[in-house]
């Protein structure tokens, strides 16, 4: 009987807990009680499974990297980050409790699967040094994720004040564009355009109807026809 038949468990649905969750997550104790949980650490350790292989079980042969961000198992645990993430009060706390990045093999330069929302932030969204962007298997499906998941926890100015503070993200930003340049021109790809919304979106006065948030479009797009102003410095423009 098919209906017998245990599913692994990136192809199960459990229903009905990302409510709950929200509403446990919205107080500092109640995320510190799902970190102490394991919940934390199982959420971390499946989501970056899946982004090391692609999306796919591991049984399946990867011949493209899928686009993470609507494949519908990706997208669930993208959900699932976010859901843990996006309350101000949560996160501040619990970034803000001692923690201890765990240093490469020295003979693998790996490392072990992160296991914190701590290392989650410093591993896909701080891609900050060439020997972290060694350490991943599918860098540029890991560094997109980062910047999707950066994308909307910035959409909060609590968190968006509390990054810039903490990890002077803005000028992380800017220098990421900076290192992306050819012809001293920023070249278009998915990840320099991600990063050019985020600072448009970030940093310049209004809402989004006051302003031009430029489009994730790159297929087929030269540096010269990009319509939208791709930014490497300090955005001291009007709103739109």
């Amino acid at each position: 009987d098919d209906d017998k038949i245990v599913k692994p468990w990136y192809q199960r649905r459990v229903r009905g807990y990302g409510y709950m969750v929200s509403q446990i997550v919205g107080i500092p104790a109640g995320l510190v009680a799902l970190e102490r949980s394991g919940f934390i650490r199982q959420l971390s350790q499946n989501l970056w499974w899946l982004l090391e292989n692609g999306g796919a079980p591991v049984e399946v042969p990867i011949t493209q990297p899928p686009d993470p961000f609507f494949e519908g198992v990706v997208l669930k645990a993208m959900t699932s980050l976010i859901q843990v993430l996006i309350s101000y009060d949560s996160l501040h706390s619990i970034l803000n409790t001692p923690h201890k990045i765990v240093p490469l093999d020295p003979d693998t330069f790996r490392q072990p699967e992160p296991s914190t929302l701590q290392d989650i932030i410093d591993r896909i969204i701080l891609i900050d040094s060439s020997q972290k962007s060694m350490c991943l298997m599918n860098f540029e499906i890991m560094q997109i994720f980062g910047l999707r998941i950066l994308s909307i926890l910035l959409s909060s100015l609590d968190i968006l004040m509390y990054f810039v503070d903490k990890y002077d993200i803005i000028t992380f930003l800017l220098q990421c564009q900076q290192e992306s340049k050819v012809d001293n021109k920023v070249i278009i790809e998915d990840a320099t355009v991600e990063r050019n919304r985020i600072l448009v979106r970030s940093t310049i006065l209004g809402g989004d109807t006051e302003k031009v948030i430029p489009p994730r479009i790159t297929k087929d797009i030269m540096s010269d026809d990009y319509p939208y102003p791709l930014f490497d410095t300090p955005l001291y423009l009007r709103a739109t």
